[in-house]
């Protein structure tokens, strides 16, 4: 266990800081040999202390290793639109029921004229119908050497606050580009070969997916499939919501349980064996299966755990449930020493080092009752088991999913039970397919009530309003703060006899934690400021404004595509970040897709208070069909008028006249809602798709009341708006451009941008910059680089 600490705290060191590689192993060269001189002339204290560091340094060396070989995506441009790419399969994933992915090693791209060597991993996704997934996977392996028509792109990097850096996430993987491709036919084979290991991994699991998919039905398939496979991808994600929300995500991960239910099963299934000739075979049952399911680090942590236990039988040596955990991860590590970064990887070992460290305790003070009920005491076991996991596990469920179930301990109590009889009978529904699809198919059936039950209880357990709460930029201070009170509280109770010093300790633990939680301010945001942030949504718009009395408003969320959804993934990552809880008004400057359909996400997760918008125009289905989803959840809707606000000292002006003839004949764009908010001497104004023409009329009704300091830029910098008179009347100092990159528009256009250079106006564009973060205090308005 030793080792392992000493070898992650090396990999922690080297993550954020830059060392050099000759220097730190010429270190632990040199570190090494003194400690085998120690040990030779008797000094073993000395040695040992010498030997940590050469383990620290161990760890060190292999980051800055992995760090220094991630590969770089080299193209001069980052998005190539027609462009064929040549390469080798690496390996195919499961196909979805829309698309398939797979990974190339592309070692050329042509676009038009120009061909470049490249050296990428490219993750390829093909975008086809059910029907056709077969054309590609019956057509094409790894190992084949083929060429791609498709949209060949760099993939998404952090472009906002607090949101995912994928591009960071798929180079860790090797992977520095990604592939679109909208044909099956767009990939061509162009010579044979093959990985037989990749090749036959693939044709099993594909074999398991279609047997699923022969003898299951629904979203109860993408459950199987994610039970046993790891591929919960095509899972709706509002059943994947009801799990996390009611505190039992962690069941639809491969793990522990299912690896003891694997070798189990060998068990049974070779009984008639000698031990060695069982045990052999068990441990080979279970390293294929570690390999059909995905690598995943949890199956990996339980099967390495599994096979030694099983070696540990044969060879009749003592097995160390802690040695066998820490040599797992010290074999993941190694491997990749940034697996030690993942939720898989921390929620996986934290889980089981904490049910290793407490239950046992937990189980002496049950034994101290001497329950005589079986089940009652069994019930109590699993609760404590539970509870022992779910005190380890708590901050990295709270950094990651963001949200504190209140009722998962109870839950549990059913679904690890249910998940397992679950499990066994969908290994027994697909050994039964083998000989009989229809004794099969009977199995399936009896386990898809029991996964209905699954899911009703997660559905409604999920739902309540007491069942979790939202816990806001919980960060790594506040988990090393919760670990090292929750050490504090673990000793107290071991050590102390007194139920009174035991209370004490607790109660003192837990008002240091939540005074230590209180004086945490979010990220970059000070008392009795204004905040406008212009969110890069991509080709869209989103501005979110926090107000001095800490209320939020967002005006417009992005678009919300099958393969993305601003709100689900940019927004609501930047609410979190920012410790906003609800948006208190939504604007939305009117319903064309790149700016309202992000909002609604966060409608659905009942993150809006309010809704205002253009007035409802029932010739346009979509905008009939947003308000009836917005009422579907309770929330509110009104519409642009004259009015003013006054929000946390704030003031903020509709200064839409819907009175006017002229306004009622414009087109949606020129509805745009348009918004003035001023802070003291500081003035910003959105205009949404605003176009020329509602700019002549709004600059002829309010003349210099338009003068603003910061100006939104109409229809994302097009030439169909911001006019010279318009930008003469509101002389803006700052212009703010959101558009996307490399987008198919050509926005902001150049005669837009040349206006607004001949006016003076300094300007700045998300496609260039990412967020725009201002800050105003009501005299000066700051420019923050939120990205350091």
């Amino acid at each position: 266990m030793k080792v392992v600490v000493l070898f992650s705290v090396g990999i922690i060191a080297g993550k954020g800081m830059f060392f050099s590689l000759p220097v730190i192993l010429s270190l632990a060269l040199f570190v090494f040999i003194l400690s085998v001189w120690l040990i030779k002339t008797g000094r073993e204290d000395a040695a040992n202390y010498f030997m940590s560091v050469f383990i620290f340094l161990l760890g060190l060396g292999s980051i800055t290793f992995h760090l220094k070989n991630l590969p770089e995506y080299n193209l001069p441009k980052s998005e190539y639109r027609n462009a064929m790419i040549y390469g080798t399969i690496n390996n195919i994933e499961l196909p979805r029921d829309r698309s398939v992915s797979f990974y190339l090693n592309a070692d050329s791209l042509i676009t038009g004229r120009r061909n470049f060597k490249i050296s990428d991993k490219v993750l390829s996704k093909i975008y086809c119908k059910p029907y056709e997934l077969d054309k590609f996977t019956g057509k094409f392996s790894a190992g084949n050497y083929v060429k791609i028509k498709c949209k060949f792109f760099r993939p998404r990097d952090k472009r906002n606050p607090g949101e995912f850096d994928y591009r960071e996430y798929l180079r860790e993987k090797g992977i520095t580009a990604q592939a679109s491709i909208y044909k099956v036919n767009n990939v061509f084979p162009i010579k044979s070969g093959a990985s037989v290991f990749k090749n036959v991994t693939f044709k099993i699991r594909e074999s398991i997916a279609r047997e699923i998919d022969l003898i299951y039905t629904g979203e109860r398939r993408h459950f199987i499939k994610a039970l046993l496979l790891g591929e919960r991808k095509d899972l709706d994600k509002s059943i994947v919501s009801n799990f996390i929300n009611s505190g039992i995500v962690h069941v639809l991960a491969v793990s522990g349980l299912h690896v003891g239910f694997i070798a189990a099963i060998f068990f049974i299934i070779f009984g008639r064996f000698n031990l060695f000739l069982k045990g052999g075979l068990t441990v080979a049952g279970i390293i294929v299966f570690m390999f059909v399911s995905g690598l995943h680090p949890s199956v990996i942590r339980a099967s390495v755990m599994a096979v030694l236990m099983i070696l540990a039988l044969l060879s009749g040596r003592k097995y160390s449930s802690f040695n066998v955990l820490a040599l797992a991860a010290l074999i993941l590590l190694v491997i990749n020493p940034s697996e030690l970064f993942s939720p898989g990887f921390q929620l996986s070992f934290a889980a089981v080092f904490s049910i290793l460290f407490f239950y046992p305790s937990f189980e002496r003070y049950l034994n101290s009752f001497n329950v005589r009920s079986k089940f009652l005491k069994s019930l109590l076991q699993l609760f404590l088991l539970t509870f022992a996991a779910q005190l380890g596990t708590l901050p990295i469920t709270l950094i990651y999913f963001k949200k504190l179930s209140l009722i998962s301990f109870f839950i549990n109590l059913i679904a690890v039970p249910l998940i397992g009889v679950i499990v066994a009978f969908a290994v027994a529904s697909l050994a039964f397919a083998v000989i009989s699809t229809y004794l099969g198919a009977l199995i399936a059936t009896t386990n898809s009530l029991l996964i209905e039950i699954m899911f009703y209880m997660a559905k409604l357990s999920g739902n309540m309003e007491f069942s979790y709460l939202r816990i806001r930029n919980f960060n790594l201070w506040e988990a090393l703060l919760y670990y090292a009170l929750l050490i504090v509280i673990y000793i107290s109770f071991t050590k102390f006899n007194s139920l009174k010093s035991k209370v004490s300790i607790l109660i003192l633990s837990i008002l240091i934690f939540f005074t230590y939680d209180g004086i945490i301010s979010p990220p970059f945001l000070e008392k009795n400021k204004l905040y406008v942030i212009a969110v890069d949504i991509g080709q869209g718009d989103s501005f979110l404004l926090r107000f001095p009395d800490k209320r939020a408003a967002l005006i417009d969320a992005g678009n919300a595509t099958k393969h993305f959804d601003n709100g689900k993934y940019v927004i609501e990552p930047l609410l979190n970040f920012l410790g906003v809880d609800k948006i208190d008004y939504l604007f939305i400057s009117h319903v064309d897709a790149d700016h309202y359909r992000g909002s609604l996400s966060l409608i659905k997760d009942g993150l809006v208070k309010q809704i205002y918008k253009p007035v409802i125009d029932k010739r346009l289905a979509k905008d009939v069909a947003f308000e009836k989803f917005a009422e579907s959840f309770d929330v509110p809707i009104d519409y642009y008028s004259r009015r003013k606000f006054s929000i946390g000292g704030a003031r903020l002006y509709f200064l839409n006249d819907t009175s006017l003839i002229k306004y009622k004949k414009f087109s949606q764009n020129n509805k745009s809602g348009l918004l003035k908010l001023c802070y003291g001497n500081e003035s910003f104004l959105f205009t949404g798709d605003l176009e020329k023409t509602g700019e002549n009329l709004w600059r002829d009704l309010y003349g210099k009341f338009l003068q603003s300091e910061v100006l939104k830029v109409g229809h994302h910098g097009s030439k169909s708006s911001t006019g010279e008179r318009f930008l003469k009347m509101v002389k803006p100092k700052y212009a703010l451009i959101s558009a996307g990159e490399n987008n198919k528009f050509g926005h902001p256009n150049f005669e837009t941008l040349r206006i607004l250079n001949k006016f003076g106006v300094e300007i700045k564009r998300t496609d260039k910059s990412r967020a725009i973060v201002l800050s105003a205090d009501g005299n000066k308005i700051k420019f923050i680089n939120w990205k350091n």
